[in-house]
């Protein structure tokens, strides 16, 4: 498994899932890719019908969009991931929250009344 993110390995990851990632130091280095539509839309369906499925619903969310920790053949480590999430279990919605700003829900977004 590769666990060291250096600056090299950040550029691959920009190159092969775009520019919007997320990046997470504890407990060990981890990256996540912008969700994609259909990955965001099976979020929000899973927290709006169920508040016991909300913890559940942010961990599918997290894993898929996982793209650091690697495997040697560069797929995502998901089996370790979902180790340190059994160990921190508030991690995924931190996570998920940050997830949600790369598609619309963060502070740079302004509405208005018109």
């Amino acid at each position: 498994m590769t666990t060291q993110l250096t600056q090299d390995k950040v550029t691959e990851l920009k190159q092969r899932h775009g520019e919007r990632l997320v990046g997470v130091e504890a407990p060990v280095e981890m990256v996540f890719k912008k969700p994609i539509r259909s990955v965001w839309a099976d979020f929000q369906d899973a927290v709006s019908k169920d508040k016991g499925t909300r913890e559940m619903a942010y961990r599918r969310l997290c894993l898929a969009c996982l793209v650091f920790p690697e495997l040697d053949g560069g797929q995502p480590a998901i089996d370790d991931v979902k180790s340190i999430f059994d160990e921190y279990p508030a991690l995924p919605t931190k996570i998920g929250d940050k997830l949600g700003d790369l598609v619309g829900l963060g502070d740079d977004v302004e509405l208005k009344k018109l």
